[in-house]
């Protein structure tokens, strides 16, 4: 299992051409009525004909995904949008697994501690969504397990994360 951040990933990366195809499907096709769906609708209209402004202005918006990687695939993601006034929180509002990589618990597991992990130099603290679906509940629920050894504090009520 390998993981990145997409916007860290240089051009000349072998993993490159396959993130830019995966992150662009979630970009031109957001879940309909989404909260990233509404707020980028504008940006994705006006700059469709040119990918790598539309990637450039979402970057600069503070967009990006964790993607995890398996077999030269990308089998799952973290999209995100740093907040605050420092840029200092990770809002989460997608998470997602290819089909055939659901049931692949250990992957699954792999990618959210790499997530958790990595996440700590890009935020204090990350919002895993507003804990409105029982997947970011019961994800919660089980990194709250682990939050001693992750060097976390897990708030389940408001779907916080935090760096200790």
């Amino acid at each position: 299992m390998d993981t990145a951040f997409f916007c860290e990933l240089p051009e000349a990366d072998s993993r490159y051409p396959l993130s830019l195809k995966y992150v662009l499907a979630w970009i031109y096709n957001p879940d309909p009525g989404s909260k990233f769906d509404v707020s980028t609708k504008g940006v994705r209209e006006k700059l469709a004909g040119d990918q790598d402004r539309l990637l450039v202005t979402l970057k600069d918006a503070g967009y990006d995904m964790f993607l995890g990687y398996e077999s030269g695939v990308v089998y799952g993601h973290y999209g995100f949008q740093l907040h605050g006034g420092e840029r200092d929180e990770m809002h989460v509002f997608s998470m997602s697994t290819a089909g055939e990589y659901r049931n692949k618990a250990q992957l699954l597991w792999g990618l959210t501690k790499s997530f958790i992990h990595e996440g700590r130099r890009k935020a204090g603290r990350i919002r895993l969504s507003e804990g409105n679906n029982e997947y970011s509940k019961s994800l919660l629920r089980a990194l709250a397990i682990w939050q001693d050894k992750f060097g976390i504090r897990v708030d389940t009520d408001g779907c916080w994360i935090e760096y200790v």
